[in-house]
C-alpha cells in the first residue's frame, strides 16, 4: 500500500501496465521515478510503436525507465531502500524512498475449499470449459479465479455470462474482440491484432492511421499527442486490430472493439457518420486511410 503523502522517490520493477500506470501519476505528483523492465521493451503486448513513443515520453520527461534489467536484490539504504539489478553492463542500484513491485497477477484461489470439492485446477486457477463449467456438475467460475486475461471488464462480462449459464441458459464466453486499456499520460488502449501479430500469422494488412495533431478537437483541447492505427485485412479491408495513443483512448477503443468482434470492415467505419468536432473523427480518418483516402492530413 502507498503512504498518504506522494514519495520523494520510487523504484519500480515492472515496466508493463501497472508498473507504467504508476509510473505516470507518481510522476505527475512530483515523485523521482525509475523503473525497472525485465524484457528489452515495455507494454510488450501493445502496439510496438506506441510502447516506443511512451518509452522516448517517459525519459523526455525525467522518468528512468531501464530496459533488459533484472532485480537480483533489495536492500536498506541509509535514505529509503536501494534496488540491485543486473543488465549487460553488470550489477547497477536503483534508489528510492519506496519500492513498488509489479511484476504480473496471479489467480488467488487459496482458501476456498476447492480441493475437497475436486475441482480440477490450472496450476493455481480454475479449471473451466467455454461455459465457464468447472468439471464439478453446475459448479461455475469467472473472473480473474480463471486465469486468462486478468482484466475487470473481462471479469464483468464473464460473471454475467456465468451466471446466466448456472440459471440454464447456454452461453460461450466471446473473448475475440477484449480491449485492453492502459492509464498512462498519454493513455493507450488496443483490441485485435497488432500489426505485428497479424504479421507473424502470415496476414497481409493495411495499416492505416490518423495523427491527433491533425484532428481539431485534439487541438482545442492541447492533447495532440499520438495517434489512431486500424489494422485490416489487405484487400477485404476488415478490421483485425484498432490501436490508440492519445486522449480518451480507452473512450474510443469501443468502436474498434465492435468492429472486430462484428469482423466490420475499414470502409463500414469510414462510412459511419461521426459528429464533428469529436476525439472519433480520427478513427473514420484512420478508416479512409487504409484506402488513401484520408482527407483531413497532408499528403507529402
Amino acid at each position: 500500500m502507498l503512504p498518504a503523502t506522494t514519495p520523494a522517490s520510487i523504484v519500480i520493477a515492472g515496466g508493463n501496465v501497472i508498473g507504467l500506470e504508476f509510473a505516470c501519476l507518481l510522476w505527475a505528483l512530483g515523485s523521482r521515478v525509475t523503473v525497472l523492465e525485465i524484457l528489452p521493451t515495455i507494454l510488450p503486448n501493445s502496439d510496438e510503436r506506441f510502447a516506443a513513443r511512451l518509452l522516448s515520453l517517459l525519459r523526455g520527461r525525467g522518468v528512468n525507465v531501464q530496459v533488459g534489467a533484472r532485480v537480483v536484490g533489495i536492500e536498506q539504504a541509509e535514505s529509503g531502500l536501494a534496488v540491485r539489478y543486473q543488465t549487460a553492463q553488470g550489477e547497477l542500484t536503483a534508489n528510492g524512498e519506496l519500492v513498488l513491485l509489479a511484476t504480473g497477477q496471479r489467480p488467488y484461489t487459496d482458501g476456498l475449499g476447492l480441493d475437497t470439492l475436486g475441482v480440477v485446477m490450472n496450476r493455481r486457477a480454475i479449471a473451466v470449459n467455454e461455459y465457464l463449467e468447472t468439471n464439478v456438475s453446475g459448479l461455475f467460475a469467472a473472473g480473474d479465479c480463471t486465469g486468462g486475461q486478468m482484466l475487470a471488464h473481462v471479469a464483468s462480462h464473464a460473471g454475467i455470462v456465468a451466471a446466466e449459464n448456472a440459471l440454464g441458459k447456454h452461453r460461450v464466453l466471446d473473448l475475440r474482440a477484449v480491449p485492453a486499456c492502459i492509464f498512462t499520460i498519454p493513455e493507450i488502449a488496443g483490441v485485435g491484432l497488432t500489426e505485428r501479430q497479424a504479421k507473424e500469422q502470415g496476414v497481409e494488412v493495411v495499416v492505416g492511421r490518423f495523427p491527433f495533431a491533425a484532428l481539431g478537437r485534439a487541438l482545442a483541447m492541447g492533447e495532440t499527442e499520438g495517434q489512431v492505427r486500424l489494422v485490416c485485412e489487405a484487400g477485404s479491408g476488415k478490421v483485425l486490430g484498432m490501436h490508440v495513443m492519445g486522449p480518451h483512448a480507452s473512450d474510443l477503443i469501443a468502436e474498434g472493439a465492435v468492429a472486430v468482434r462484428l469482423g466490420l470492415t475499414a470502409r463500414d467505419l469510414a462510412e459511419t457518420i461521426h459528429a464533428h468536432p469529436t476525439l472519433p473523427e480520427a478513427t473514420a480518418e484512420a478508416a479512409l486511410a487504409v484506402y488513401g483516402e484520408a482527407i483531413h492530413q497532408r499528403k507529402l
